[in-house]
């Protein structure tokens, strides 16, 4: 019958001599839980004085013996176990489990040096659906294309691609990533559209994941500035222009602004260099009205004017300002100038 058959049949009768002691881990994949389809490689070492490793699957009673002698690809319920060599009493073996099933889910795998225990145990645990993906983010590339990026709820190690579905009020576009990396070049995207945007993982056998939370953006450029106040400092002959803009996150950023006005009379436009809401700019010494013109600035466009009156009195004895409540909005322009 040979030895091992044998030893199968005598297995439980075996004696152990000399210290025992035995661990079981898996050493492949680096990750649990594992994917369906994963080869996952359990490691099994040993110190006896016995020659061989006992494995056994709770999903199986069999206990299944190995050792140098044991031929190549010995195999338990499925299971490949493979000598891996003996080293004086040190003794290691793997058991490798090929493209993991779904129903190996919580399987236990033991080991010993005996056929009577100690036994080491690994638990298989295999993912759930795929992870939930959540924190949408799109970054304008240039006027008509962005990049859209997420995260998961959990480490998605086993999600193939994703899906992308972006609904504007004319069309529907889907996408599917060409891999698992959480971003997505988004083209051909059209100012004064609204953008309805999902994205749902897909895991290596084809399962979907829970849909995203929607993420609404608005693809145009910005809004009008508004609460304009014009403060004069009369010592420095200098009038300070403010203004403000409700930042949002569907919006492409505004990128600065651009300022007109002819306080100096030369008509000049001014394009600040970064997104501080206020201007200093020298004025005459007399009294005067002067235009203000003031528009948000993406990488869309320029977005509308908010233009205003000022009227700036300088005398020996008093200064003032004064605004026009009259407001003028120009239309929209597209294209940085």
């Amino acid at each position: 019958l040979g030895f091992m058959n044998i030893f199968n049949c005598m297995l439980i009768f075996l004696r152990i001599t000399g210290p025992v002691s035995v661990i079981i881990t898996q050493t492949s994949p680096s990750y649990s839980p594992v994917c369906p389809e994963d080869d996952v490689v359990l490691t099994c070492q040993g110190t006896s004085n016995n020659t061989f490793l006992v494995f056994r699957a709770s999903n199986s009673g069999t206990l299944q013996a190995i050792d140098n002698t044991s031929i190549i690809n010995t195999k338990l319920n499925g299971i490949v176990l493979q000598w891996s060599g003996m080293n004086g009493t040190d003794l290691t073996a793997t058991a490798t489990i090929s493209n993991i099933p779904l129903n190996m889910n919580g399987v236990i795998i033991s080991c010993s040096t005996s056929g009577t225990g100690p036994f080491a145990m690994e638990k298989i645990n295999i993912t759930g659906d795929p992870p939930s993906v959540t924190n949408l983010t799109l970054t304008p590339l240039d006027n008509t294309s962005a990049v859209l990026t997420w995260s998961t709820n959990e480490q998605p190690n086993c999600v193939s691609f994703y899906t992308i579905e972006l609904d504007s009020e004319n069309s529907t576009f889907l996408y599917n990533t060409s891999n698992s990396t959480p971003q997505q070049i988004i083209s051909d995207l059209m100012i004064g559209q609204t953008y309805n945007i999902t994205v749902t993982a897909i895991d290596v056998i084809g399962t979907s994941g829970n849909r995203s939370l929607q993420l609404e953006y608005y693809w145009n450029v910005p809004m009008r500035v508004t609460n304009f106040i014009a403060v004069q400092n009369v010592e420095t002959n200098v009038v300070m222009i403010a203004w403000s803009y409700s930042s949002d996150n569907i919006h492409p950023p505004v990128l600065y602004y651009a300022v007109e006005h002819n306080i100096t009379g030369s008509g000049e436009v001014i394009f600040a260099t970064d997104t501080n809401v206020s201007i200093m700019i020298s004025m005459l010494n007399e009294e005067n009205i002067f235009s203000i013109s003031i528009a948000a600035v993406n990488i869309i466009g320029i977005g509308p004017y908010l233009h205003k009156n000022v009227i700036i009195v300088i005398s020996p004895t008093r200064s003032s300002i004064g605004i026009s409540s009259s407001d003028v909005t120009s239309q929209i322009h597209t294209g940085i100038i």
